[in-house]
């Protein structure tokens, strides 16, 4: 892209474009057009998918209950590990749970807020 744009000869239509793509990546293993993850990722970006992702996971939060559900179906794995890492900041234990007990057991411990979660990397 950088080539064709220093040489003027930028593509204006999206089957330009994605031949130009196609050119510079070569053949594919994938049974898949060269440029769909090309076309894909300027999509997203384009579109602030990920952040309206987001977005609808807060939202969803916000409105939910107490004792509520909230089921998030994803396609791709980028899209799962948004959302995977969205939950882990908003998860917490119940009252019984075992790493709560234990936490509370660790002499010196200081006293957690209600909503709590611990890392577990």
């Amino acid at each position: 892209i950088c080539v064709s744009r220093d040489l003027g000869a930028l593509p204006r239509r999206t089957k330009e474009f994605a031949a130009l793509v196609a050119r510079a990546k070569g053949v594919e293993y994938q049974p898949m057009h060269p440029a769909k993850l090309t076309f894909q990722a300027l999509r997203i970006h384009l579109n602030d998918e990920f952040g309206e992702l987001r977005r609808g996971l807060l939202a969803g939060f916000e409105i939910l209950k107490p004792g509520g559900r909230l089921g998030v179906i994803t396609w791709k794995h980028s899209e799962c590990a948004l959302v995977m890492d969205f939950f882990r900041e908003f998860e917490e234990a119940r009252d019984d749970a075992p790493q709560l007990r234990w936490y509370r057991a660790q002499e010196g411990a200081p006293e957690l807020k209600r909503a709590w979660a611990l890392r577990m990397d």
